[in-house]
């Protein structure tokens, strides 16, 4: 984890890891709530596909992804459904735990360039924990 003092104040970096949790709750740990529409040639994805391709898109816009803890750890990503293979979505939802907040806008533009086409995020907002 970088530690940044603008997003997290003057916390000592070295934190526990049984800690970690009341860590991001009082540091301000959210929710990033999205919609996201899937078609053309990625109506065929399927889910598990989908799920990674999120993730590395996440990761190539710099979002401040929640990663679990473990011995395989992974981004705190989970969608509200699985869509069936070959069929087109127009508003499908998803929620990442983000590290620290993250402006909805700057969320959508960074992801979206990271997203091929077809798969386009909709909508953002951020829900507290």
């Amino acid at each position: 984890m970088i530690f940044d003092k603008k997003y997290l104040g003057g916390i000592i970096k070295d934190i526990a890891s049984h800690q970690f949790d009341q860590f991001l709750y009082f540091t301000g740990s959210t929710k990033a709530e999205i919609a996201f529409s899937k078609k053309g040639d990625l109506k065929f994805i399927s889910h598990l596909d989908l799920m990674r391709l999120l993730t590395r898109a996440l990761r190539r816009a710099d979002i401040p992804v929640r990663i679990t803890q473990g011995f395989n750890p992974h981004p705190k990503l989970s969608l509200s459904r699985a869509i069936k293979v070959g069929l087109e979505s127009d508003h499908e939802e998803a929620r990442i735990n983000v590290r620290w907040p993250v402006e909805p806008k700057d969320f959508l533009d960074n992801v979206n360039r990271a997203l091929p086409e077809g798969i386009r995020v909709v909508s953002a907002s951020l829900a507290k924990q």
